[in-house]
C-alpha cells in the first residue's frame, strides 16, 4: 500500500506543479496584454492632447469650444496611467504571492511523502526541532526513516527559497541590516536577497531594504527545481519502501 501511495504520488506531484506553472504563464501573459493595451491608449491620448494643442495655436483656453474635449483627453490619459500603475502593484503581489504558494505546494508534496512513512512507533515531522516543514521533513525521512536524500547543495538552496519565503510571508518583503557589520557579517536572508538581486526589485534604505520578485522567469526556474527536487525525494523513499518490502 506505501508503495502504492508514493508511486501515484509522482504523478501527482508532476500534475500539481505544471498545473502551477500554466496558470503562472496564463496569468502573467493576462497582466502584460492589459498593461500593453492600457499603454498604448494613453499614447493615443497623449498624441490627440499634443495634435488638440498644436492645431490651436499651442494652448487650449478655458472659453475656448474645445477646452472640454481637451479636459476630457487629460482625465483619460490621468485615469489609464492610474490603471498602468495598478497593473503593474497587481502583478507584483502576483508574482510574490506566487511564489508563497509555490514553496508551500513544494511543502505539501514532501508532506504526503513523510504521510507515507509515519507509524504509532515513530516520532512525527511535526515533533521535531526546525522551522520550516521542509527542514522537519529533511530531518524525518533521513534520520527517523533512513532514506538516503539528494545532496545538500540541492538543500542549501531551498533554505534560500525559504528565507525568501519568509520575507515575503512574514515581513512583507523588508528584510533589515545592520549598519555597523559588514556584508559577510549580515543575515543570511539578507545575503539571500542579494544572491537573487539580478531577479528581484530592490530598494535599499538606511537600515532595511524591501523587495518584490521581478522577474516571472524567476519563479519558473524555481517551479523546475522544486518539482525536479521532489520527484527525486520521491524515488528515493519509493527506493526505500521497496527494500523495507522485499527485505
Amino acid at each position: 500500500m506505501k508503495l502504492n501511495r508514493l508511486s501515484d504520488l509522482q504523478q501527482l506531484i508532476e500534475y500539481e506543479f505544471r498545473n502551477f506553472t500554466n496558470y503562472l504563464r496564463a496569468s502573467h501573459s493576462l497582466f502584460d496584454d492589459q498593461t500593453r493595451k492600457a499603454e498604448v491608449a494613453k499614447k493615443e491620448f497623449i498624441d490627440a492632447i499634443i495634435k488638440l494643442k498644436s492645431d490651436n495655436g499651442g494652448e487650449i483656453d478655458p472659453d475656448s469650444p474645445i477646452f472640454g474635449r481637451w479636459e476630457e483627453l487629460s482625465t483619460d490619459s490621468y485615469l489609464t496611467e492610474l490603471e498602468i500603475e495598478a497593473l503593474r502593484d497587481m502583478q507584483r503581489v502576483f508574482a510574490n504571492s506566487s511564489f508563497l504558494f509555490l514553496v508551500a505546494l513544494f511543502e505539501g508534496s514532501l508532506k504526503r511523502i513523510c504521510d507515507a512513512f509515519i507509524t504509532p512507533e515513530r516520532i512525527s515531522p511535526k515533533n521535531i526541532n526546525e522551522q520550516s516543514y521542509a527542514m522537519k521533513a529533511r530531518l524525518f525521512l533521513s534520520k527517523v526513516v533512513g532514506i538516503t536524500l539528494p545532496d545538500d547543495p540541492k538543500w542549501l538552496k531551498l533554505r534560500k527559497f525559504l528565507e525568501l519565503r519568509n520575507a515575503i510571508a512574514h515581513d512583507n518583503g523588508t528584510v533589515f541590516k545592520h549598519s555597523e557589520k559588514s556584508f559577510a557579517n549580515q543575515s543570511d536572508r539578507y545575503k539571500t536577497v542579494y544572491e537573487f538581486k539580478s531577479d528581484l526589485h530592490v530598494f535599499e534604505g538606511d537600515d532595511s531594504i524591501t523587495f518584490h520578485i521581478e522577474k516571472i522567469e524567476f519563479i519558473e526556474n524555481a517551479a523546475t527545481f522544486l518539482r525536479e527536487f521532489a520527484i527525486e525525494i520521491g524515488l528515493n523513499a519509493i527506493e526505500s519502501a521497496s527494500v523495507s518490502i522485499n527485505s
